[in-house]
């Protein structure tokens, strides 16, 4: 489902630019397989889908206008939690795993994401960055996350734990909470840090209140998931990407299960029958252990949410230059970089990314652009 976008840009009276750009339209996110290995909930394009754990056709489970994402599904796969921008920023909601209509938990300003449901169903464990407990000698920050429970019927959050921490998960009988630290803020999927700030996994025994590190390579360990006596996680530790490893719970039978030279792995987990889902560079994989990852092929059948193409009025140049022979104009609008023509008052969008664009200037040739 590609979009367009249709712009038309006025400078000074002088040109009439019309211009149509393309999204990529084949990029799924947040996959998580269900406890029963049968079924793959993920995001794709702002909504939840469904899809068999074989491929196939992906049902949406949810329509909204709003954002969805980092659905988890609960032990006996009748319901499914997820995050949504409803109503300003992200709140948790729950909603039958079949389809229906979504519950709303969390009505926090901050951002509120979903990591698992307890073993009972009864709560959902998530991550948001509320008040830190007057106990806690951590820095009170709103970008740092720490872990909270609601009940699945509504209510008052209660804190599980002060320390900073995001991407857990309980154990089958809910006694242990497998983590990912958070020393200090950084973006989610930054590559290569060797810092005193990469993450480790950690565990949480909830009788006691001990936390163990299982984790100490110098880079990023992220996102663990149980595995009966193991955890699996993702750490570029022995190569330049984020692969599956895995670990059991003392520290020991350190293993790593793939070895992807580019693009990192993203969004593990792993169901009852012994297979691990996950997402690299957009496309979907499963694997069950000691053999290698096959691709989830997905298809869909809906229609799109918006209009192929939105009719704009652009007047908001930030700056331009002109081409070595005046015929052609690069403009600077909204932070995209755009170049259009004289004498045919056709343009072509250059840049299409989330970053802003600037100083935008012609090679001596005239068909290079430096920016």
């Amino acid at each position: 489902m590609n979009r367009f976008q249709y712009v038309t840009i006025a400078l000074a009276s002088i040109f009439s630019i019309n211009c149509f750009a393309a999204d990529n339209s084949d990029w799924f996110r947040h996959a998580a397989i269900s406890p029963n290995g049968e079924s793959i909930a993920f995001s794709y394009q702002g909504d939840i889908y469904v899809v068999p754990v074989d491929g196939g056709l992906a049902r949406a489970l949810t329509t909204n206008d709003a954002w969805d994402g980092h659905p988890v599904w609960s032990r006996d796969g009748l319901q499914i939690a997820f995050a949504s921008e409803r109503y300003g920023n992200l709140d948790v909601f729950t909603m039958n795993s079949n389809g229906g209509k979504a519950q709303r938990l969390t009505f926090h300003s901050s951002n509120d994401i979903p990591n698992d449901f307890t073993p009972s169903g009864e709560e959902v464990l998530f991550s948001s960055a509320r008040t830190d407990a007057a106990s806690s000698s951590f820095f009170p920050t709103g970008r740092i996350a720490e872990l909270y429970q609601v009940s699945t019927s509504g209510g008052t959050p209660a804190m599980l734990s002060t320390i900073a921490a995001s991407q857990a998960r309980f154990n089958d009988d809910g006694t242990q909470v497998v983590y990912r630290d958070e020393k200090a803020y950084e973006i989610e999927f930054r590559k290569h840090d060797v810092s005193a700030f990469a993450r480790d996994v950690w565990l949480l025994d909830l009788k006691s209140g001990t936390h163990t590190q299982l984790t100490n390579f110098a880079g990023g360990d992220h996102n663990p998931v149980w595995g009966n006596d193991l955890i699996f996680y993702l750490s570029e530790e022995n190569s330049n990407n984020f692969n599956v490893w895995q670990i059991k719970t003392d520290g020991s039978d350190k293993k790593q299960l793939t070895s992807f030279d580019t693009h990192p792995i993203r969004n593990l987990s792993y169901s009852n029958k012994g297979l691990l889902c996950f997402t690299r560079h957009g496309a979907m994989f499963t694997q069950k252990i000691g053999e290698q990852p096959q691709p989830v092929a997905i298809t869909f059948s809906v229609d799109s949410q918006a209009n192929d193409y939105i009719l704009k009025q652009l007047t908001d140049v930030s700056e331009f230059a002109v081409s070595p022979n005046g015929k052609e104009l690069a403009i600077v609008s909204r932070g995209e970089i755009f170049v259009t023509s004289r004498d045919f008052k056709t343009t072509t969008r250059i840049t299409n990314t989330p970053q802003q664009e600037r100083s935008v200037s012609f090679h001596k040739d005239g068909r290079t652009l430096l920016y």
